[in-house]
């Protein structure tokens, strides 16, 4: 029986393309009015999928947990009775009190709540979008992305090469001063290296997932110049994230490979031989090279700035223990317990699971987090011959970015 034609789902897979291509152009997604206009094309994306699957969606519980996230977050926004509010969060209802109001929400800033409620609305979205995919339109969300690290990559040098210290030659962020060297419409170089650390992972499985030559140079420009990229970013989690996602993909292009076809097989062994003696140069040359390993001193980790910030963030996430302080508040918050100065540590703790743990709360923290790092096991263990090359890219993208968020305020 031929395949009834699904001119939706090619709508939902355009717009999620579209989505990962735009989002970090559209100055790595931070803004609020992008993020509404990101969130948007998620959502419209979303909605043709399911449109165009009328005769059941596919699903994976982790777009639940997504979602459940975003409820979640949502919830901080309710106005809650002093009562309620006092057993959940004390510490909240002890400055809403000092504001004046026995009553209030979770949240210490509704403001940027709502704008951490609306992206992580837009990543469900996009997250149930994606599922309903087939693996011919997969592909073409795969190929948005490494464009868009391509086209990352080009603004980056283009930076370099006239000498920039604004975005685009025409943006200019608040810490503008640190804008210079290889950067691009990331305000945050750690943001942009583990951004390019997961296309360039992706673009190794596109390289061997390939049937055509002109996906196959897609795939190899996307891996060579995006993980060159986070080499040459000047951020250390992210170049230390891009040796241990290449190891990891090396290591799942070798291990599957052997059950398939000679040429897939013969393509993952050399791509994965390339990306170990890529990754390996251009490590040795950050370290030798770039001033930030220059100057970290390995006698004494806990004089770094990432870790010294550690403990004002572990005195904000305990005092919100329970609920959080709420999502997207932590800059607005953190004075209260910043034990550093510097500016970057106001509005993040360069370590995801104290951020987590201060804006939702440590259960929903550590319950998040099991979950997301569950469903990658899960997706390991389902690899068999017929997962197509990519998948391999896309999770050691995903664990090499996660690691990454340990030491880093990232993606």
């Amino acid at each position: 029986m031929p395949r009834r034609p699904r001119p939706l789902l090619t709508v939902s897979a355009v717009l999620s393309a579209l989505t990962v291509l735009a989002a970090p152009l559209a100055l790595g997604g931070t803004h609020w009015p992008t993020i509404l206009a990101l969130s948007g094309l998620a959502l419209a994306a979303m909605l043709a999928a399911v449109a165009a699957r009328r005769d059941g969606l596919r699903s994976h519980w982790i777009v639940w947990v997504a979602w459940a996230v975003a409820a979640l977050v949502g919830a901080q926004l309710i106005p809650l009775p002093a009562g309620l509010l006092h057993h959940l969060s004390p510490r909240a209802a002890e400055l809403h009190a000092a504001a004046g109001s026995a009553s209030g929400p979770l949240s210490l800033s509704a403001p940027a709540t709502w704008i951490a409620f609306a992206l992580q609305v837009g990543f469900a979205a996009l997250l149930t979008a994606v599922v309903q995919l087939d693996r011919r339109r997969g592909r073409w969300v795969a190929d948005g992305l490494a464009v868009g690290g391509l086209a990352v990559v080009l603004v980056s040098a283009v930076h370099f090469a006239f000498g920039f210290h604004t975005i685009y030659g025409v943006f200019r962020p608040q810490d503008a001063a640190q804008m210079s060297g290889f950067f691009g419409p990331f305000i945050n170089p750690n943001t942009q290296a583990g951004y390019l650390v997961l296309v360039g992972l992706v673009g190794l499985g596109i390289a061997v997932d390939a049937t055509s030559d002109r996906r196959t140079r897609l795939g190899l420009a996307a891996a060579v110049f995006a993980l060159l990229g986070a080499m040459a970013s000047g951020s250390r989690g992210g170049q230390a994230a891009a040796l241990f996602g290449g190891l990891l993909f090396a290591g799942l292009a070798y291990l599957r490979g052997q059950h398939r076809g000679d040429n897939t097989r013969e393509k993952a062994r050399q791509v994965a031989k390339a990306t170990v003696a890529l990754l390996a140069l251009g490590g040795v040359a950050a370290v030798l090279l770039l001033p930030d390993w220059m100057a970290f001193d390995p006698s004494h980790p806990a004089s770094d700035g990432k870790l010294a910030a550690w403990p004002g963030a572990v005195a904000h996430a305990r005092a919100f223990w329970l609920a959080g302080s709420g999502r997207g508040a932590f800059e607005y918050v953190h004075p209260l317990f910043q034990s550093v100065s510097g500016q970057g540590t106001v509005t993040h703790p360069e370590n995801h699971l104290l951020q987590l743990a201060a804006d939702l709360g440590l259960p929903l923290a550590i319950a998040t987090v099991a979950a997301f790092v569950g469903a990658w096991i899960d997706a390991v263990r389902r690899l068999d011959r017929r997962t197509a090359p990519a998948v391999w890219g896309v999770l050691a993208g995903l664990a090499a970015v996660g690691c990454q968020q340990l030491v880093d305020f990232g993606l």
